[in-house]
């Protein structure tokens, strides 16, 4: 870092020639009072005068002119932009107060970037990593120090369209169940119990089997007709995940949604959990009433009550909970109710 670099950093107006030692320690006495002789020359650093001065004819205190420390830096990044066909509609003198260095680091970018807005007119929407790619031929440049690089320039991200782009879907497909105007669906919340379920995947009358993990499924679950190749037809999706506050959550959240998929409870597999004994745990979730009484809804008062008694002693279900044979047989009785 060169004296200059260091005073850009420096926020005060005035500096001790202390400070300006300590920061250099390392330089040689002769050097460092020729570069403050320099800085002195170039009206950088202007003595005060009634701080008194040393026996080296260095003062003791000095103001900084911040007109001639930028001086050089803007001449150097104006000629550059000239040079580079930056266009005006960049605003680049965010780096007219900063040491050359960033300028440097960021100037073949934002070459890249002028000539991008200067070449499109009207700009596709895009996901971050494909306008990235479009714009500097890295597609993660944007995730990185291009988002910085886009404020320093004042381009808001908002202005190259991106759109976000949500993971596909993960899921196993049915070949044999696919032509039917109503094609149903089996999420499953966790990856162990979809493990569990996919060799039996081809006994059922499902389309697909989706892994869910967790609340993913609450952001992708939209793609599932572009996927299945079946935009038109009606999508029933089961839903299946743990036994506790924030399962009941992702299940309400699916159901939520204003889709032309249709979500519903697989019922038959939260019944078979009360024929086993809960696991302690999950006392930290946050309860949530409201959706606990929407599942309620689809059982019968004993079986209320029992899942009632089981959240509020701070137990709960995992999925795992559920044997193979629990599985088959939950399988049946939920393509008996379809």
């Amino acid at each position: 870092m060169t004296m200059q670099d260091f005073l850009m950093t420096y926020t005060r107006k005035t500096i001790v020639l202390d400070t300006l030692e300590k920061a250099f320690f390392s330089v040689s006495p002769h050097l460092f009072v020729q570069q403050i002789r320099e800085l002195e020359h170039t009206h950088i650093l202007k003595g005060i005068k009634s701080h008194g001065m040393y026996a080296n004819g260095l003062y003791r205190k000095y103001t900084i002119n911040t007109h001639a420390l930028y001086a050089p830096i803007i001449k150097k990044i104006q000629a550059d932009a000239l040079a580079l066909h930056i266009s005006g509609s960049l605003d680049i003198s965010w780096y007219y107060t900063k040491p050359i260095a960033y300028w440097q680091q960021d100037c073949q970018d934002i070459q890249k970037l002028d000539v991008y807005l200067k070449t499109h007119v009207s700009i596709p929407p895009a996901s971050l990593q494909q306008r990235s790619y479009d714009i500097f031929g890295d597609e993660k440049l944007l995730t990185k120090q291009g988002i910085s690089l886009l404020s320093r320039v004042q381009v808001p991200l908002s202005s190259l369209h991106i759109i976000d782009e949500y993971d596909p879907l993960m899921l196993a497909f049915h070949p044999m169940q696919h032509t039917s105007a109503t094609l149903c669906h089996f999420i499953v919340e966790n990856k162990a119990p979809y493990f569990r379920l996919l060799p039996l995947f081809s006994q059922t009358h499902w389309t697909s089997l989706i892994l869910g993990y967790g609340w993913k499924i609450v952001g992708n679950l939209c793609l599932l007709p572009q996927q299945c190749g079946q935009p038109q037809a009606h999508h029933i999706c089961w839903y299946f995940g743990d036994f506790d506050w924030e399962g009941l959550r992702i299940w309400h959240a699916l159901a939520a949604q204003s889709s032309p998929i249709t979500v519903r409870l697989a019922v038959p597999f939260y019944r078979k959990f009360l024929t086993h004994t809960p696991s302690k745990g999950k006392e930290n979730q946050q309860p949530a009433p409201a959706v606990f009484n929407n599942f309620l809804q689809h059982f019968s008062l004993d079986e209320q009550e029992q899942f009632r008694r089981i959240l509020q002693a701070g137990y709960y279900y995992p999925q795992e909970t559920l044997t193979v044979q629990d599985m088959m047989s939950c399988i049946k009785e939920l393509t008996y109710e379809t």
